[in-house]
C-alpha cells in the first residue's frame, strides 16, 4: 500500500530545532563534481564549510584530499576522518578551516514528512523517495535533497581515507589509504541525501539516482557514505516544502 503524506513540519527533532518559515527555492549548490574528484583526481579544496553552511542548510561532501566524509544538517557540520588506526574520528562542528573537494548543499526551511510503513533496502528507498517527491509535486527531473530519520536494522558505510576507491582498479591503490568500511546493526540515525535523475558524475554515482551520507546518532556520532541500508518501518522520509 502506498505510504501517505502525514504532516508538514517546521522543525526536525531532536536533530533539528527552532522555528522556520518559508519554502525551498529549488536550488542545489555544488562545488566540484563526483567525476572531477573521484575519476579526474581533482581533490583540492573548493570551499570552506563555515562559509556556506548557513541556517537550514543540508548537504553532503568530501573534504579536501578525500580525507573523510561530510554531513551538513540544519546548518551544523560534521566531518568524519580515518584515525590512522583502522577506525574513525568525528569533528562536530567541523574545524573553521575545513574545506571540501566536493560539496552539495540546499537551504530547506521546512520539510514535508512521509512515514514509511515497510522495511526498505537502499534500492527500495530510492524508489520510495522518487514516489514521495511525485506525490507532493516535486519534479524528479531536477535534483532535490531529502532526509530519512529513523532506525536502520543494517547500515553499511565507508569513510574515504585519502584515496578514491575507483583508482584502485587502475593499479593506483595504496592499502594504507583504503576506505574505512563499517557495518552496524540496529542503529538510529539520519540519512542525508540528494536525488537526481540527471547523468551520473555530478551528484550521483553510476547505477543510482541517490547519493546518501548517514549521521549515526548515539554516544559516538559517526558520518559515512552509505553503501547499503535497511530502513525499518516507521522511519520518516522528509522532502523539502517548496510551495
Amino acid at each position: 500500500m502506498r505510504d501517505t503524506i502525514i504532516l508538514i513540519t517546521s522543525a526536525l527533532a531532536p536533530v533539528l530545532g527552532g522555528c522556520a518559515s518559508g519554502t525551498w527555492n529549488g536550488n542545489v549548490q555544488t562545488w566540484g563534481t563526483l567525476r572531477g574528484v573521484l575519476h579526474d583526481g581533482d581533490t583540492s579544496g573548493k570551499v570552506r564549510l563555515e562559509d556556506v553552511a548557513g541556517p537550514h542548510g543540508v548537504g553532503i561532501g568530501a573534504p579536501e584530499g578525500l580525507a573523510g566524509e561530510i554531513v551538513v544538517l540544519d546548518g551544523k557540520t560534521w566531518v568524519t576522518r580515518a584515525d590512522g588506526r583502522g577506525g574513525t574520528q568525528t569533528q562536530h562542528p567541523a574545524p573553521p578551516n575545513a574545506t571540501a573537494a566536493f560539496l552539495a548543499i540546499a537551504t530547506v526551511p521546512r520539510w514535508v514528512d512521509q512515514r514509511t510503513d515497510n522495511r526498505r533496502s537502499l534500492s527500495e528507498l530510492e524508489q520510495a523517495v522518487r514516489d514521495a517527491a511525485t506525490t507532493i509535486g516535486l519534479n524528479p527531473a531536477s535534483p532535490f535533497p531529502f532526509l530519512v530519520e529513523g532506525r536502520f536494522s543494517t547500515l553499511e558505510m565507508h569513510v574515504l581515507n585519502g584515496q578514491c576507491p575507483f583508482t584502485q582498479s587502475k593499479g593506483n591503490d595504496d592499502p594504507t589509504h583504503d576506505p574505512i568500511r563499517t557495518r552496524t546493526d540496529d542503529v538510529k540515525g539520519v540519512l542525508v541525501g540528494f536525488y537526481s535523475d540527471g547523468p551520473p558524475g555530478t551528484l550521483t554515482h553510476a547505477g543510482t539516482r541517490v547519493h546518501i551520507h548517514a549521521l549515526v546518532q548515539g554516544e559516538r556520532q559517526v558520518v559515512g557514505h552509505v553503501d547499503a541500508v535497511t530502513v525499518e518501518p516507521g522511519a520518516e522520509i522528509r522532502l523539502p516544502a517548496f510551495r
